[in-house]
């Protein structure tokens, strides 16, 4: 059954908790965070800030934050967080700034934003594993990417500096079934495996899926990030 939520309404996302623990809370085993907006002009929600770090972000983080405990409750459990090898890009570029995570100081790029949302989304991953130890297996993936082989407008966006496709591992390389596969596997086997706090990819021609070495793994900014997260929304919640 499909439920709708709006990603960018922090009262839609609430919404959709609160529907999801009452309809499904006791058979909920599998958490798939898959949310990947790229605006090419900064833009401010309705709930004050920038779109792009609210819905891969924040997003993500509260989803964790309110559906974990029942995920542990039932466990064995498993949470997948959808991010992307451009976080390798944003490492290269030193494009992640706790200081000015919504753009407010720094001019906006899009590409900068969404590089940066998701070295966050493997940052959010690797608190939460450590937050849950034991429980729940908590895991990221790059899926690949679909829909730009041969397009180079997909990087053009990209501030100069950052226009290296080398580090783009798996660029052109994926069709959505095994894109949709590589989470899906990763939920399944993740606590069978007693997999947790570790970054995935799928082999693109063989299928078979690998481990990334895992980056952004500073403890004290993914604690920082984890508390930025829980606070610059509270009120409104």
């Amino acid at each position: 059954m499909l439920e709708p939520v709006d990603l960018a309404s922090v009262k839609s996302v609430e919404r959709f908790i609160s529907r999801i623990l009452t309809r499904y809370g006791r058979r909920l085993t599998v958490l798939v965070n898959n949310a990947a907006s790229v605006k090419d002009e900064k833009t401010i929600t309705g709930d004050g800030l920038e779109m792009t770090f609210q819905v891969n972000v924040w997003v993500y983080f509260r989803l964790m934050q309110a559906l974990l405990p029942t995920l542990a409750r039932n466990r064995p459990a498993s949470v997948v967080n959808v991010a992307s090898g451009t976080a390798y890009i944003a490492l290269r570029n030193n494009l992640f700034d706790l200081d000015d995570i919504q753009f407010e100081s720094r001019k906006y790029y899009s590409w900068d934003a969404y590089m940066q949302s998701k070295a966050a989304e493997l940052m959010l991953s690797w608190k939460a594993s450590r937050l849950w130890q034991g429980g729940v297996a908590i895991n990221a993936v790059h899926p690949g990417i679909l829909g730009v082989c041969g397009d180079d407008s997909a990087v053009s966006g990209l501030t100069t500096e950052a226009q290296s496709p080398e580090y783009m591992p798996g660029r052109c390389d994926t069709d959505p079934f095994h894109a949709a596969q590589r989470p899906i596997w990763l939920a399944v086997q993740a606590p069978l495996l007693n997999v947790s706090g570790s970054w995935w990819y799928m082999e693109p021609y063989t299928h078979k899926s690998v481990q990334y070495p895992l980056i952004w793994t500073n403890v004290s900014i993914q604690d920082q990030l984890w508390s930025y997260c829980d606070s610059v929304l509270a009120p409104k919640r």
